[in-house]
């Protein structure tokens, strides 16, 4: 119990190394199985001294686990915090001259549906939506009915195989 508090005021949460993480999760764990194994002497113990000694073990094993628990959140949010702040691996940057960003500004990345019916006005009724949404599904599967009749599988009399 005294390694295993010690080691939580010695490191800096985010700043551990896994080693160190590693002998930490292996405390915890040893300290539970202690914790436990106190609570089954708890019952069998016959010796008011040594039951209040054990209660007060007890209690700062759960005081342990408590620092262990905020110890883990703090290190999350560190993690997350130093993710955050990393600076980015390729600055593309908003220069106009960049020919990166001019290359990307030069593609035509647009998706017809999405646009349509991002552009649909707002007075559109349910049924009006439905129908929408109904249409492009069937130009959909238009598109893929008009795919498979140019790509048929051997499965379904397409391509010849090679066993004939």
């Amino acid at each position: 119990m005294d390694v295993f508090a010690e080691i939580m005021n010695d490191l800096k949460p985010g700043h551990e190394k896994p080693a160190d993480m590693e002998l930490l999760e292996e405390l915890n764990i040893t300290c539970r199985e202690m914790q436990n194994r106190i609570g089954e002497l708890l019952s069998n113990v016959a010796s008011d001294e040594l039951t209040a000694r054990m209660l007060l073990i007890n209690d700062e094993l759960n005081n342990l686990f408590l620092r262990y628990g905020r110890y883990k959140r703090n290190k999350e949010k560190t993690v997350q915090v130093q993710h955050e702040t990393e600076p980015a691996l390729i600055d593309f940057g908003t220069n106009e001259d960049n020919p990166v960003t001019q290359t990307f500004q030069k593609l035509d990345i647009r998706d017809e549906k999405a646009s349509a019916i991002a552009s649909r006005p707002s007075h559109i009724t349910p049924e009006e939506d439905t129908a929408l949404v109904l249409g492009h599904r069937q130009s959909d599967f238009d598109e893929m009915e008009a795919w498979l009749k140019a790509n048929p599988s051997p499965a379904h009399g397409g391509v010849a195989n090679d066993r004939n």
